[in-house]
């Protein structure tokens, strides 16, 4: 089929770059005719596929896939949490001891913060001391936005006092 001639062409491709890149013609059939291609008269680009880094040197190459696991990412987005809750406690002077609450307004639907927060949320608040995380409305105040991967958060921190007993 369809899938089956594809290959064949790309076979054909490869076959005809390699001798090309030798120096040497090569024969190829195009509608019935036999062609010969000199060198000089094929031009052979390589390109490396979507998703992948290549590399080559002195006639090796090397594929990396860059494609991200969806576990990095969010392991990143939870990393990227962090950082911001970092700079708001900075920001609010807070002692570098000092736990916190850790105040979010709820995320819509489509936000990844949820499924970060299930997997790095022990994670996160452990980096930065916040005893609790709670979700807030839209209209809390002192609330700040954060730029998070392709979302803006809104986020605030609170200094949580030790109760004495």
């Amino acid at each position: 089929g369809v899938a089956a001639t594809e290959r064949a062409c790309v076979e054909d491709a490869r076959r005809v770059g390699l001798l090309v890149k030798a120096g040497r013609q090569e024969q190829v059939p195009v509608e019935g005719q036999t062609v010969t291609l000199e060198p000089e008269e094929v031009l052979v680009q390589s390109r490396q596929a979507s998703g992948y880094s290549l590399a080559t040197e002195g006639g090796w190459a090397v594929g990396l896939d860059t494609a991200l696991a969806p576990e990095l990412v969010e392991e990143g987005l939870g990393r990227d949490l962090v950082r911001a809750v970092q700079q708001l406690r900075k920001a609010a002077g807070f002692d570098l001891s000092q736990r916190i609450a850790l105040l979010v307004r709820q995320p819509g639907e489509a936000s990844r913060l949820p499924g970060v927060l299930e997997n790095f949320g022990d994670y996160v608040q452990h980096e930065t001391l916040a005893e609790e995380l709670r979700l807030v409305d839209q209209d809390y105040p002192g609330l700040s936005d954060i730029d998070w991967g392709t979302e803006t958060l809104r986020l605030s921190v609170e200094p949580v006092t030790a109760v004495t007993g």
